[in-house]
């Protein structure tokens, strides 16, 4: 379990975000890179204690609908979910390598737009894009000697 919790911790605030230019065609498909869809989301909502309330619900609704509207434009046509982290110290932004972007109660409370939430949103979709968060779950899972097995579980080698 510490294992996984420490590929969740990873990916989610690893080195994904340095490269700027996109990188050469991964060794994972967009399907296998969904297998731990699920798993990865949920392990994240679980690790941050993000417990669902009917105002957090209206909160996923709008990023969501923002950010359809953002990942619209973006390259690779994978399912993007956006989701609500009401802890006041996260004041960022991050994106999984399975379309998964979580935003913190800290960085909406200094936005003063949708354009700026537009602008956040992007970003992050933008390092899922690009593969940078693919490369970096490749990484890991390889040296970690994990691989994406069939029914959204990890699997060690």
């Amino acid at each position: 379990m510490i294992l996984l919790r420490t590929l969740v911790l990873l990916l989610a605030f690893s080195a994904c975000l340095d490269e700027q230019a996109p990188t050469s065609p991964a060794p994972l498909t967009d399907g296998e890179e969904m297998k731990p869809r699920h798993f990865l989301a949920d392990d994240f909502i679980s690790q941050e204690g993000i417990k669902p309330t009917p105002q957090t619900k209206k909160i996923d609704e709008y990023l969501q609908t923002v950010g359809d509207r953002v990942a619209a434009h973006a390259q690779r046509k994978i399912p993007y979910h956006f989701r609500f982290d009401p802890s006041p110290s996260f004041r960022s932004a991050v994106g999984l390598p399975v379309g998964q972007v979580f935003v913190g109660a800290g960085i909406l409370a200094y936005m003063d737009s949708e354009d700026q939430l537009a602008m956040v949103l992007g970003h992050e979709v933008e390092h899922i894009d690009l593969n940078q968060c693919r490369d970096r779950l490749i990484k890991v899972l390889g040296d970690q000697h994990l691989s994406v097995n069939d029914g959204d579980k990890l699997k060690v080698d």
